[in-house]
């Protein structure tokens, strides 16, 4: 006894054209959500995902439906021809699919990656900022104290020559004053008084120049020179430079002083070694200890500086500008001043450079919690 294959018939056909259906419903949905979120990836991947299994369903169901109207109508030959056809349709859909989704899974930790870089440069960049506007505070204020000191050097020329002449014509009028007293405290006297208020008022907007330094206060090394490496990792690693960083990590080195001036200090050293360094070369920097001062050294594989500008800033005193150095190596070696410390250059042998800043060291105990 044979049984009919219409149910069977049915059911493969109204299941072909409900797969159909919701797969155009499924390519309707992701396509409205491409528009809707143009530049995201995982709707692309679904828009492309979705277009895929329409196009399997589609080639299957109307592959099924071909068969069975072949085989009703008694065509079995045709069939057992087109077959493979519709057979190599699927398998190309479904190589499709494994291949899109595979190149997206791909594109998704690029991105992640992309987005991890992101972040990363816009700390870097907003790091960037608050240490150019901190340069160009700190050139502001360096070039209000020199005009400072200088409008206060040249009101104490005219004081002191005014203040001379006034001494030796009180002299030379004494036989004058002797007859009427009276007109040497009304004259003479008066303008003495006011001559010495003007140079005492002087004296003290000086000791207010000198006293007026940034705000300092106990500072860890270790600290500094990791956040300044992690700033500057982005520029190295655009010509493959490493910047190694030699210190011992079980030790804090503390100083007393300014954190953002000695962060621009070795910025600045860390930028121009980068520069001259060639592609896939390495920067090293090394953090120590020698008795009461903290030293830490950069040093780099290029050309080297010339002998003679390395003379130059040695010979060069603390506001005159370096000659060919421009203004960052100037203000590199003012902070190391100002933190009472120096600023030592040394050539290497065969090529490259070596710059040594050492500074007081402090016990970390001092350090503020």
């Amino acid at each position: 006894m044979y049984l009919p294959l219409y149910p069977i018939w049915f059911i493969d056909t109204a299941g072909c054209i409900a797969m159909t259906l919701l797969s155009i419903l499924c390519l309707c949905r992701a396509r409205r959500l491409q528009q809707k979120y143009p530049g995201d990836a995982l709707a692309v991947y679904l828009l492309w995902f979705t277009i895929a299994i329409f196009a399997f369903s589609l080639s299957r169901s109307l592959g099924h439906l071909l068969k069975h109207l072949l085989l009703i109508s008694g065509h079995q030959d045709i069939w057992q021809k087109i077959s493979p056809v519709s057979g190599s349709i699927n398998s190309i859909t479904f190589v499709f699919i494994a291949s899109a989704t595979l190149f997206f899974h791909h594109m998704e930790h690029i991105i992640t990656k992309m987005q991890r870089d992101k972040e990363r440069i816009k700390k870097t960049s907003k790091a960037l900022l608050d240490l150019n506007r901190e340069i160009e505070s700190l050139t502001a204020r360096r070039s209000h104290a020199e005009l400072a000191m200088m409008l206060a050097h040249e009101v104490r020329n005219p004081i002191m020559i005014i203040g001379g002449l006034l001494k030796r014509l009180r002299k030379r009028l004494t036989p004058f004053f002797a007859q009427d007293p009276s007109l040497e405290k009304k004259y003479l006297s008066t303008i003495m008084i006011q001559i010495e208020n003007l140079e005492n008022m002087v004296q003290r907007f000086e000791r207010n120049i000198g006293h007026s330094t940034e705000m300092t206060m106990p500072q860890e090394m270790n600290k500094i020179v990791e956040r300044t490496v992690a700033m500057m990792n982005i520029e190295a690693e655009a010509k493959e430079i490493d910047i190694l960083v030699q210190q011992d990590k079980t030790e804090s080195l503390c100083f007393y002083g300014n954190p953002r001036h000695m962060e621009f200090a070795l910025t600045h050293l860390l930028r121009n070694a980068i520069q001259v360094a060639d592609r896939g070369e390495q920067i090293r920097i090394s953090l120590f200890s020698t008795n009461n001062s903290l030293e830490m050294s950069v040093e780099d594989s290029g050309p080297g500086i010339p002998e003679e500008i390395i003379r130059q800033i040695k010979s060069t005193v603390h506001n005159e500008t370096l000659p060919g150095s421009g203004l960052g190596l100037n203000l590199v070696k003012q902070i190391v001043t100002e933190h009472k410390g120096n600023l030592e250059i040394e050539r290497m042998n065969p090529r490259g450079t070596r710059i040594t800043i050492s500074i007081p060291r402090i016990p970390c105990e001092n350090m503020k919690v």
